[in-house]
């Protein structure tokens, strides 16, 4: 048995087609296609690869991020495959923000829950800034447009004053706070999955002003959930920019992806 465990066990970047197709057709969860990032993910399948549980190993742990990919009720087989895995690589699982079927699956096996919060989703159909539930994110978004500040989609992967522009703005939004400048595998990296995700943007008031004032203000980089859903990831906003240039940046990324 432990050999058949240890052969399910392999890193993305050995597996990264199988592990797409699993995503499209079953991710769920914000931030399962961190496993397409340069790190050094790890995944355990189950016996036909339709799942996986996704994970880090290092030192003495077996960091698994976010609940299995895999289809509803499998919860409690997969997260006995990971652990049985580690318990012959003696190390103790951490699995992190996963949903309330993985963890009764996890209190079943022994381990200890800790509750973190909650998580928001939209429904992209259902999706729309009017109504007094949205008022604030609306006046936010007027003040800034009243400025002169206009939103698009920016294509960093065709166009590379985008591409330029964006890291430009990542660059000294990092530089403002020290803590932003990480290099864990939630890192603010507008560069990585460039091929899947979308940007969109807020810039400077296309006037007279100087090139440099008229550069991106705010941007959010969306990251697929699977073949239908996004994660709005990366939130970016200058101290420069005004009140609103975020809010704004987040509406137009909704409506973009709702049609």
């Amino acid at each position: 048995r432990v050999a058949e465990i240890g052969s399910a066990v392999e890193y993305v970047a050995d597996c990264a087609d199988d592990v797409r197709r699993v995503l499209g057709d079953l991710g769920h969860e914000a931030g399962q296609y961190h496993g397409l990032s340069p790190d050094p993910w790890k995944v355990l399948w189950n016996d036909d690869r339709s799942g996986f549980v996704l994970f880090l190993e290092q030192g003495r742990c077996v960091f698994v991020w976010r609940s299995p990919v895999s289809a509803p009720g499998l919860e409690l087989d997969m997260l006995s495959r990971v652990a049985a895995y580690a318990r012959t690589r003696r190390k103790t699982v951490v699995a992190v923000l996963v949903n309330d079927a993985c963890c009764a699956a996890g209190v079943r096996l022994g381990m200890q829950p800790i509750w973190l919060g909650y998580e928001a989703y939209v429904t992209l159909p259902d999706w729309s800034s009017a109504g007094g539930k949205r008022e604030k994110l609306r006046l936010a978004r007027n003040h800034a447009r009243k400025l002169g500040y206009p939103w698009r989609e920016a294509e960093p992967l065709t166009n590379d004053l985008d591409r330029a522009a964006l890291e430009y703005t990542e660059t000294k939004w990092k530089q403002a706070r020290k803590q932003r400048a990480t290099d864990s595998f939630q890192r603010t990296s507008f560069a990585e999955l460039t091929e899947i995700r979308r940007y969109f943007v807020c810039e400077g008031p296309m006037d007279d002003r100087p090139a440099a004032e008229r550069g991106i203000v705010a941007f959010v980089g969306c990251t697929p959930l699977n073949a239908e859903g996004w994660y709005l990831q990366d939130p970016v906003r200058l101290e420069s920019a005004p009140r609103g240039a975020l809010e704004g940046t987040v509406i137009t990324a909704l409506d973009a992806l709702k049609e």
